[in-house]
């Protein structure tokens, strides 16, 4: 079982993120080519078989703390991606994965935006993105103290498997296996925003921003308004 992004209170930080040197100001555009190898929602859930989605929504479930863990271990090797699930879980009982991706999918397109200029605002602040790119974190944030790498990771829900490839995309297969939380400061007021990598390729990929109360969710409005994304201009 994964403690689901390792969180601080159930799993170990590798290492914490320190503040780094102010830089350019600049990031690479989200159409990058290494940003091409996977479109904007190229298996949402609106797609999916209603009977695939129930699946998801009891996998998507928190895993009960007392739970055997030796029965868990034991059924797990029968059962891969059973051992994938999250203890903080991607969704609260009751919660329905369409309705909660339909509700996300609205605010979005009526701010004039798409899932994938979302997760280009975020993926853009991802520190080893920033490190392949060659930039440093734009002057208008800094990191905040709650960035961490874990010593675990948390596997995409739809049991993605990377298809970047090559050593120029390394950090494309960590995107869809969570193992970092990145924190960032907005400078000019201190505002802060949290989120950990697998929310990235969440995003891109499902429009799945996880489910409203789960401890891992990121609102999209609170992203928009954080990088203050506005509609592109008509080419």
């Amino acid at each position: 079982m994964s403690d689901h992004h390792q969180s601080p209170s159930r799993g170990q930080r590798e290492s914490e993120r320190k503040p780094s040197p102010r830089g350019d100001d600049s990031l690479a555009p989200v159409s990058s080519q290494s940003l091409k190898k996977e479109a904007d929602c190229r298996c949402s859930v609106a797609s999916l078989p209603a009977e695939e989605v129930q699946r998801l929504e009891r996998w998507m479930l928190p895993v009960p703390q007392s739970r055997d863990d030796e029965v868990f271990a034991f059924a797990s090797r029968f059962d891969v991606w059973e051992s994938e699930r999250s203890g903080a879980g991607f969704l609260l009982e009751g919660q329905k994965l369409t309705e909660v991706c339909k509700n996300d999918d609205e605010l979005v397109r009526a701010a004039g935006l798409t899932h994938g200029d979302i997760a280009g605002a975020l993926e853009g602040c991802v520190p080893r993105v920033l490190r392949e790119r060659g930039r440093k974190l734009p002057e208008r944030y800094k990191w905040g103290r709650d960035g961490y790498v874990c010593d675990g990771y948390q596997a995409c829900p739809f049991q993605c498997v990377a298809e970047a490839g090559g050593a120029a995309n390394a950090h494309r297969a960590n995107l869809f296996r969570g193992d970092e939380r990145v924190a960032l400061v907005r400078v000019a007021d201190g505002r802060t925003l949290v989120f950990d990598t697998l929310l990235v390729h969440l995003i891109r990929r499902h429009g799945f921003y996880e489910g409203p109360g789960t401890e891992h969710r990121v609102d999209p409005a609170a992203i928009i308004e954080f990088f203050g994304l506005v509609p592109r201009a008509p080419v």
